[in-house]
């Protein structure tokens, strides 16, 4: 990938790495690593408050596309959570589509995890 390029998440034959690795429940955290989710407490789908702690929020947000939902703190901007390059790189399309009341950049540590995997 050229350096600064933002990986576009589209349809398209093929799937981008960005595509590949949200086909499991990861964190990604402000410092760009990623961190594998456990496997759903009850066994088949996540709750709010296992959201919640995921990422440590009190209040959670979520970014929704097609196939994922990404989870970030609704209270980033009290808490001047820092830019999470990587996990705006991956949603740079969702981001753009949710308008101007949205920080076009996402803040702080966030989960990205399926929609299959959310009642």
């Amino acid at each position: 990938m050229i350096p600064n390029q933002i990986p576009v998440l589209s349809g398209g034959p093929g799937l981008t790495q960005e595509k590949q690795i949200m086909k499991t429940s990861i964190i990604i955290k402000a410092s760009g690593e990623e961190v594998p989710l456990a496997p759903p407490k009850n066994g088949a789908d996540y709750q709010l408050d296992e959201m919640r702690s995921f990422i440590g929020a009190n209040r959670i947000g979520v970014y929704v596309d097609h196939d994922n939902v990404m989870v970030f703190d609704e209270d980033y901007l009290q808490k001047k959570l820092p830019f999470n390059r990587r996990a705006t790189q991956i949603y740079p399309e969702l981001i753009r589509r949710c308008g101007p009341r949205i920080v076009p950049q996402v803040m702080g540590d966030v989960a990205i995890i399926p929609r299959s995997k959310l009642q």
